[in-house]
């Protein structure tokens, strides 16, 4: 059961089979979709076999079954390693890759149809291990595996291409002549693979697999009609090729090779015509030496990626990931300038080939390919992402349009352009486009912006909540506007973990519309991305080695549900509550975006400034000095802001920390374990101690029957220490310890904190600051108006702590000499 469950977690789709038969019995079988809580039902015995359903449903597995036992010795020569099982008498007949095919099922079939080998996709099954064939024999993964091994992908043209090849080969070997004439057929063969676009290398591969099957002991003389073919086409010489090679064989293979090695038009007669003219140079050489001339590199990315360097624009620099489609078009339009005429897909797909061969195995140094924004050093480099290829570099003197040396950008499909920044405006002119009621929720939101910036640290997850009418995705798309503009704007909930993946790793900054309470999964999933930690979708993304797919990006999630219900989730979370707006000052979202606009260039100079100004600021900004909480480097990045603006000495890390206590209250509030949890103490005088099971007992007890009955409620006593395990500091932040032995019998003990809790866990906050003061404290703030920052545009003050000291406590509950105390020890650390 563990295998199956296993299966199914990768993404595949089982279903049950009869012991020793091939084909499922069930109605509708390929209509099954069954989940991990499905397989005890539908493999009730666990001696079943097992059959995977091909194709899209199961991520775009597809199975090559070769049927001749011809093919086998020479499959490795064509096909990759994958994944392959077979029976004890034919251990590796089957071979599984990723490929996404169109077709259902292609079949390659000698001229007395018997089959030779079969590519089934979409709409069909196949058996795998561990199962009992017909026969009798054991169905075995061939490394003698334990679990489903890695597959690879591979694109399903090139995959139909070797897979065509590899019964080319069986078919002619079969007719292979058995003395004399075997070199003539080995000459017409290399002309015909070499005139059809095959490289020299998979002309002698044809040829070895030929002469495997065949027999033939001569294998190196048969394979030199290559390297001689090769110098007569260099030579402008003609050879020998398809008519040659088709009065050589029978007629009855003439369609079948054809059509699998791709030689193109076939003459009915199939017989030859004389020499065949081929030109001195194939396509590929010529798009090769295209590419030599234009200075295009193939090299290989720090997360193991093929990417040509190109230079679009003279002293500009740009990097296409091969296979991408934008490096597709490149290498089409860079044939079609010079040559009045398209390139093949066949001819294309061996270039592309090539480049990535080049890029990871001709021993290059790795390169740091980033997107939109790259550190370098303390230099933040920024692609505006415009036709121009204009790069903005930030650093601690300031910002300006400069070409890095050192810094390489990729683009996606879905990038939009930023203006290039412009002098004069003000950090203050955002405020007026974005709806944040009060002062801690703009210190918070700026600060967002701007880590969002510097790439070498895990990021915020900034979260947007309110009301319809509280112009969420309108914020949202303003911040989407400053940091990573996209031709789609906001993306919607996506449906998987992979789906997320995938649109983490095309955008600089991911933006969920409209999202509901995320599920368990989802929420690992937004944590993950947000510290970078890879993401392992499924194993079926892997090529032989372990292949995590990995992306560290700044999040803006927005929704009117509570969107923090998990710990963790919300430990890493900034919460923006947003109030709805009075529909006297409601604007069209079309008129406050153009209006927005207008002003984003100074905007972005104003931001671009704020940031020189941090990077210069904030490696003096260390734990030793500050107490700084979960999230450091959006903490330190925060203090390093406040300081820029001159903002209120320790008014950030008030807010902060009132904004995590507001997200934990909210956490112990909504989750109903954590509920349950807090009711169960106050029943029990603050304290109860029991196992887990009698803990399950207990809430289940006071929990009505509709939160029981929910998804997010545990099912049994192991789930429930789990999220115990989550939700405790949260209930800890709340006054409720939770404890669990670490020897002998399993304990929980649930406890109100007698002792208050540790200054680190409750943080000072700073004296209250109000707005619209008359009188500006210049000794606590400056506003710098210009080209770069500047502060808020009402004054901050500090309310004078005078009166509340006459009776030696302040309003905030805190002691006159504690209060000295913790104020002076901020003061100090600034």
């Amino acid at each position: 059961m563990d295998y199956l469950i296993r299966c199914v977690a990768q993404g595949l789709r089982v279903i049950p089979v009869p012991k020793c038969a091939k084909a499922p019995r069930l109605r509708n079988w390929n209509e099954l979709r069954l989940e991990a809580a499905d397989l005890s039902t539908y493999f009730p015995t666990g001696d079943e076999n097992v059959g995977l359903l091909l194709g899209d449903v199961s991520g775009g597995v597809v199975d090559v079954d070769i049927d001749s036992d011809v093919l086998l010795p020479i499959a490795d020569l064509f096909l990759p390693q994958t994944a392959t099982f077979g029976r004890t008498s034919r251990p590796r007949s089957h071979r599984l890759y990723v490929s996404h095919p169109p077709e259902t099922r292609t079949t390659f079939k000698d001229p007395n149809q018997k089959m030779l080998v079969e590519v089934r996709a979409n709409g069909h099954q196949t058996v795998i291990p561990f199962s009992t064939h017909p026969s009798g024999d054991k169905i075995e993964w061939s490394d003698g595996s334990k679990f489903l091994p890695a597959l690879t992908t591979i694109d399903a043209t090139d995959l139909n291409r070797r897979v065509g090849r590899l019964a080319a080969a069986a078919l002619l070997g079969t007719h292979w002549p058995e003395k004399g004439g075997r070199q003539d057929l080995a000459l017409a063969v290399a002309g015909a693979l070499l005139a059809s676009g095959s490289s020299d290398d998979e002309a002698r591969t044809f040829i070895e697999a030929v002469t495997i099957v065949a027999k033939d002991d001569e294998c190196a003389q048969r394979q030199s009609a290559v390297a001689s073919t090769r110098k007569r086409l260099d030579a402008g010489e003609p050879v020998v090729g398809t008519p040659t090679l088709f009065g050589l064989i029978p007629s009855n293979t003439h369609a079948s090779l054809s059509d699998w090695l791709q030689l193109g038009h076939v003459k009915a007669s199939g017989t030859p015509d004389g020499d065949d003219p081929v030109p001195a140079k194939k396509p590929v050489e010529r798009l090769v030496a295209l590419l030599e001339a234009a200075a295009a590199v193939a090299v290989p990315s720090k997360e193991g990626e093929a990417f040509l360097l190109v230079e679009p624009r003279k002293g500009a620099r740009s990097a296409l990931r091969l296979r991408s489609q934008a490096a597709v078009s490149y290498l089409r339009s860079l044939y079609y300038r010079s040559y009045r005429q398209p390139i093949s897909e066949l001819a294309l797909n061996e270039v592309v080939e090539l480049l990535i061969a080049q890029a990871l195995y001709s021993g290059r140094a790795q390169e740091d390919i980033s997107l939109r924004y790259a550190l370098d050093e303390s230099t933040v480099w920024i692609d505006l992402g415009d036709d121009e290829y204009r790069i903005v570099r930030v650093d601690k003197s300031g910002y300006a349009l400069d070409v890095p040396k050192n810094v390489l950008f990729r683009r996606t499909t879905i990038m939009a352009a930023l203006p290039p920044p412009e002098s004069g405006g003000a950090i203050d002119d955002l405020r007026g486009f974005v709806n944040l009621q009060d002062d801690e929720a703009w210190q918070l939101f700026l600060v967002w912006l701007v880590a969002a910036m510097i790439t070498d640290r895990p990021f915020a997850i900034l979260v947007l909540q309110g009301e319809a009418g509280s112009a969420k995705s309108t914020t949202s798309r303003i911040a989407r506007m400053l940091v990573d503009p996209s031709t789609v704007g906001l993306f919607a909930p996506p449906r998987s973990e992979s789906d997320l993946m995938v649109a983490a790793r095309t955008t600089a900054m991911l933006a969920l519309d409209n999202l509901s309470t995320p599920r368990e999964g989802l929420a690992d999933s937004l944590c993950r991305i947000a510290t970078g930690i890879g993401l392992p979708a499924r194993q079926l993304y892997t090529d032989g080695e372990m292949h995590v797919l990995s992306a560290r990006r700044p999040i803006l999630i927005n929704g009117i549900d509570e969107l923090l219900g998990r710990t963790d989730l919300g430990d890493r979370a900034i919460l923006l509550r947003l109030s709805p707006i009075e529909a006297s000052k409601r604007r069209g979202e079309d008129e406050l975006l153009r209006e927005f606009r207008a002003v984003q260039p100074r905007i972005l100079g104003a931001l671009y400034g704020l940031l020189s100004r941090v990077l210069a600021v904030l490696p003096d900004v260390t734990a030793e000095k500050h107490p700084l909480p979960r999230m450091v480097d959006y903490a330190r990045v925060g203090i390093a802001v406040e300081r820029a603006l001159a903002w209120p000495t320790g008014s950030f890390l008030s807010a902060y920390w009132a904004n995590a206590t507001n997200i934990r209250e909210d956490t112990v509030a909504t989750d109903p374990v954590a509920h349950a949890v807090t009711m169960l103490v106050d029943e029990f005088n603050g304290r109860w101690q029991g196992t887990p099971t009698s803990l399950l007992t207990h809430v289940e007890r006071i929990t009505s029957d509709g939160v029981r009955r929910s998804s997010s409620w545990p099912r049994n006593a192991q789930s429930l220490s789990s999220h115990l395990t989550r939700v405790a500091p949260a209930l800890r932040a709340q006054g409720v310890l939770v404890e669990k032995a670490k020897s002998g019998a399993r304990t929980i003990t649930l406890s109100r904190a007698t002792e208050p809790a540790p200054k680190q866990a409750t943080p000072f906050t700073p004296p209250q600051w109000r707005r619209g003061s008359s009188e500006p404290d210049t000794t606590t703030n400056s506003t710098t108006r210009g080209d770069t920052v500047s502060g808020d545009s009402a004054a901050w003050k500090r309310d004078s702590p005078t009166q509340e000291r006459a009776n030696g406590q302040t309003s905030l509950g805190w002691s006159a000499e504690e209060f000295e105390r913790l104020v002076g020890g901020i003061d100090e650390g600034s």
